[in-house]
């Protein structure tokens, strides 16, 4: 390597060497702040001429300066430099906090449908930002080894772009890949990149293959490369990818035919057949756009068999603490959803949705996800940027769309974040027609849809600003403060997100939730990554010490004042609750 441990180049300081690949070098860095980057030594003379500029730079350092962009990853620094009496290029990007989508398949094979759908839509932000820069560009790595899970907003999943090595111009026409390239996955190349095209739809072709590894474990049309003799691979390879994709029966309830239309769709042979832009495929994963049926089977020449539209997972198992939340959801509401003809019998009223509101940080969102889970029922997570529009009366369409592909997959339970934008109190928008329209929409849809087998949960942290109607019984029939974790919870968090970690012996999980008082579940998994990372820099354990330390460092995300308005706001709700709330309808 050329760099050794504790020296420094430029304003860094090197902790550890990371790799060393054909044409360059990478480093653990940190600066004279203290803070952690990564550092990539280029020598362009072994560069091949598709990434160099004209000048003879590596193309890599040009566009990872232009970037900006949350789902890529961000160049803190980048040029060349003389080192040893030659000239190398480098580039300093920040470290993210968490793992590699490699990684995270290595240990669990798959991932759900959820988790691959948040991935997945990372992935084509960022590439539709590089297709649509002043001089735009196609990734042609997009690999798991590439895509980088930022966890430090757990529970949601960060997904970042990484490596921009391989970028080249959009349509250029380069040299032809080798199979014997070292790091280089055959499955993932688009076919037309095996006669040296870059386009749009290259790309898209290798997001449409992340999505079939994380969901079914393997790669679309694999083979068994070693069998056939290298002359032949590549055209055995293609050959194969003109049979229809093959579907696997895994049982997976969650995978309906949609997200199997848009996996066939993006992985067509014919790249004038796949999504015509990463915008394109984004719209399709969040349902604003509908794919028509595409040629799969699942691998015997039968029909695939329609999944069932239910979503599985460990449920409240996996939501530390909080029993309290935990038993009456299951009580008063998930029960009565497990087992609606007893609901019927008694004459039960089988309830509508329900909102939780609490500070920002405390896993509301989590907490709808594992909801779902307990009830096995179809799960829909919707944000407000979902459901805009550029268009009159656009956004109304959308929300009656909406429940009705949920009313069509029910059970189901639709999940919304951030609904105080969603539904804004008529009274402070009286003169906007266009946001009165759409709450009178959602009124509309909430009325009893329970009946329908439509669930709504929405969350929030401003219940204040959510309009009055919509929070009378017959629409949103439960209203349910998730407060900040308490002891139980923030030593329940501690253990399961350092679970799997290398730990030392000493780790007390009762001791650190005594002293993250007022820390809420992202700041605790911040604190584990951060240790984390702190502790693999030294090759060592996680021990009580650094994470004690890294607690000390880091201060609540939550003020004490914010904490004491919630608290007001939740005194003040309660009261409101305790008088008769309005119901829906005559009785």
């Amino acid at each position: 390597m050329i760099l050794n441990t504790s020296q420094h180049f430029k304003n860094y300081e090197v902790k550890y060497a990371v790799k060393r690949g054909d044409y360059a070098e990478t480093y653990h860095v940190r600066d004279d702040f203290g803070r952690n980057a990564f550092l990539k030594l280029i020598d362009r003379e072994k560069l091949s001429t598709a990434h160099r500029l004209d000048d003879g730079s590596p193309r890599e350092v040009t566009v990872a300066r232009q970037l900006n962009h949350r789902n890529l990853c961000k160049c803190l620094d980048g040029g060349s430099d003389e080192i040893g009496g030659r000239t190398l290029d480098y580039v300093v990007t920040e470290l993210v906090s968490g793992e590699d989508l490699a990684k995270r398949l290595r240990r669990d094979t798959t991932l759900t449908v959820y988790e691959t759908k948040q991935i997945a839509m990372g992935v084509l932000e960022a590439l539709q930002h590089l297709h649509t820069l002043p001089s735009p560009v196609t990734h042609n790595a997009i690999i798991p080894e590439h895509v980088m899970l930022d966890m430090s907003d757990d529970p949601r999943i960060h997904a970042i772009l990484v490596n921009m090595g391989q970028c080249t111009p959009l349509d250029a026409v380069t040299a032809p890949p080798s199979l014997d390239t070292p790091g280089f996955n055959p499955f993932f190349l688009a076919p037309e990149r095996w006669e040296g095209h870059h386009t749009v739809q290259s790309d898209i072709y290798m997001v449409g293959a992340l999505i079939y590894r994380a969901i079914f474990g393997l790669e679309p049309w694999h083979l068994d490369l070693s069998r056939v003799a290298p002359s032949l691979r590549q055209e055995v390879m293609l050959a194969e990818r003109k049979s229809p994709l093959k579907m696997l029966n895994i049982n997976l309830f969650e995978l309906d035919e949609t997200l199997m239309n848009i996996m066939a769709k993006a992985l067509a042979y014919d790249p004038k057949k796949r999504f015509s832009s990463a915008a394109q495929m984004l719209d399709a994963l969040k349902g604003n756009i509908h794919v028509e049926p595409q040629d799969t089977t699942d691998g015997e020449g039968k029909e695939i068999p329609q999944p069932e539209g239910r979503r599985r997972g460990n449920g409240f198992a996996d939501v530390a603490g909080m029993s309290e939340l935990k038993d009456m959801l299951t009580r008063s509401v998930i029960n009565i959803l497990r087992n609606i003809e007893r609901a019927k019998k008694y004459k039960l009223t089988i309830p509508n949705g329900m909102l939780l509101y609490g500070p920002p940080g405390c896993g509301k969102s989590f907490i709808a996800e594992k909801f779902a889970e307990e009830t096995g029922y179809n799960y829909m997570y919707v944000k407000s940027s979902d459901l805009a529009s550029i268009y009159i009366h656009g956004t109304q369409e959308k929300i009656g769309n909406l429940f009705d592909e949920a009313r069509k997959k029910a059970p189901t339970i639709l999940c919304f974040d951030e609904f105080d934008a969603l539904v804004p109190n008529r009274s402070e928008n009286y003169n906007n027609v266009a946001h009165n329209s759409e709450v009178n929409e959602f009124l509309s849809q909430l009325n009893n849809c329970g009946k329908d087998g439509v669930f709504v949960i929405a969350s929030t942290n401003k219940p204040n600003l959510i309009d009055k109607a919509v929070l009378r019984r017959g629409r949103i029939d439960k209203i349910i403060y998730v407060p900040l974790p308490d002891l139980e919870a923030r030593a329940g968090l501690f253990e399961i997100h350092l679970k799997g970690r290398p730990l030392a012996s000493d780790v007390n999980y009762e001791r650190l939730a005594a002293l993250t008082q007022n820390y809420v579940s992202s700041d605790i998994a911040y604190i584990v990554n951060e240790a984390a990372t702190l502790a693999s820099e030294r090759d060592a354990d996680i021990d009580q010490h650094l994470l004690e330390d890294t607690v000390r460092r880091n201060k609540p995300s939550v003020s004490p004042q914010q904490i004491k308005e919630f608290e007001a706001l939740r005194e003040k709700l309660s009261n409101e609750m305790t008088k008769e709330r309005r119901s829906v309808g005559f009785l």
